[in-house]
């Protein structure tokens, strides 16, 4: 198995396994408040998303990038949900891989 395969594949397997810690994670909540969660004052699932992941500093570049579409599409990528951005890094890395494949 390639390189390139084995990190699409583990970063699709760990962005589902977030997802699933997520997803349990809000149905242990949910299973605590059944009376609030009955009436509608349940807000879902917050999602972990990069921004939450790594130290606040890191990100002050983000303000500092000169061309506003660049930089809005950079804020939303570090405020996507991380399994998602997993899912779609690992997705793509198997495509490229699958691509260029020597044999």
């Amino acid at each position: 198995m390639k390189r390139s395969n084995v990190v699409g594949v583990s970063s699709i397997v760990v962005g589902g396994l977030i997802w699933g810690y997520q997803a349990l994670a809000d149905f242990m909540g949910r299973s605590t408040h059944l009376a609030q969660s009955a009436m509608g004052a349940s807000k879902g699932i917050d999602y972990i998303a990069m921004v939450d992941v790594f130290p606040e500093g890191n990100f002050d570049f983000i303000d500092q990038i000169p061309w506003p579409p660049v930089q809005q599409g950079v804020d939303y990528l570090v405020t996507m949900p991380l399994f998602i951005l997993l899912i779609v890094i690992g997705i793509i890395t198997l495509v490229i891989g699958g691509i260029f494949i020597k044999k």
